[in-house]
């Protein structure tokens, strides 16, 4: 009778406790992998752990992540019909309406991978020590820089577009591409997959190498400012986000979050 009556009085103070929190839904792009996407139903990605990981240490808030098209997304919280989305790079000047910006949550780098063959040759200087190669990128994915882009008109580089990342890594790993330009994270994880599937040649296994650093982006969380009204839990909220989120980093746990994710 009284484990029955303690069981009780446990689970009347659990959902006193689930009714207080505040229900609040994040936005996240569903089709940017690793970094946020939807697989059968399911929110997934490297920004979504994480953003996990910060909100389950926020007891006061019930957290939903709802996955939208990106456009759609930034829509809904530019216009206040939304709370925040994660993860736009920081753009203040060009989205007013996006008013504060969480700490950041990870760093993106867009990076030069190629061949180890390739890489014996000594590169060093870019684009300078890279004319006469043979580069891949994704088709859309115009990252590389000024340089780049002057190296391409003067055709001292030739670039060969594929529809997607693994399409270009075949290519690398069968010698037809001499070097691949795109993020460092999305690479590492199509790569790991592409292991963990069997599709790409044991030989070539070890054929990946990062050369070049070509730029650096920080993703965050970023709340609207519009429509206030609708969200009085705005300043407590972004004030735990960033407290638990700079706990994750400093305590080392964010950085096992990123290297368990890409193994």
């Amino acid at each position: 009778m009284w484990l029955s009556l303690i069981t009780a009085s446990l689970a009347a103070v659990l959902s006193a406790a689930a009714q207080a929190a505040t229900p609040v839904t994040l936005y996240a792009g569903d089709t940017i992998a690793p970094y946020s996407y939807t697989e059968a139903g399911e929110v997934k990605g490297l920004y979504v752990e994480i953003v996990r990981a910060v909100t389950q240490r926020m007891p006061d808030y019930q957290v939903n992540i709802e996955a939208v098209p990106w456009r759609r997304g930034l829509s809904y919280v530019e216009s206040g019909q939304g709370f925040a989305i994660f993860p736009p790079y920081h753009r203040s000047a060009m989205r007013a309406n996006l008013w504060p910006y969480s700490l950041p949550m990870l760093a993106e780098e867009v990076v030069v991978f190629c061949r180890p063959e390739v890489v014996a040759k000594g590169l060093q200087r870019w684009p300078d020590d890279f004319g006469g190669l043979v580069i891949g990128r994704n088709a859309g994915f115009a990252s590389g820089g000024v340089a780049l882009e002057q190296a391409i008109e003067q055709k001292l580089i030739q670039i060969e577009e594929a529809p997607n990342a693994e399409l270009n890594l075949l290519k690398l790993a069968g010698g037809r591409l001499d070097c691949f330009i795109d993020d460092r994270l999305a690479t590492q994880w199509q790569w790991g997959q592409m292991k963990k599937l069997g599709t790409l040649p044991l030989s070539a296994q070890d054929s990946l190498q990062e050369v070049q650093v070509l730029s650096r982006e920080q993703g965050f969380l970023a709340y609207t400012n519009q429509h206030l009204e609708r969200y009085p839990f705005k300043e407590d909220f972004v004030r735990q986000f960033d407290q638990q989120l700079y706990e994750l980093y400093r305590s080392g746990e964010l950085q096992q979050l990123v290297d368990a994710y890409l193994r």
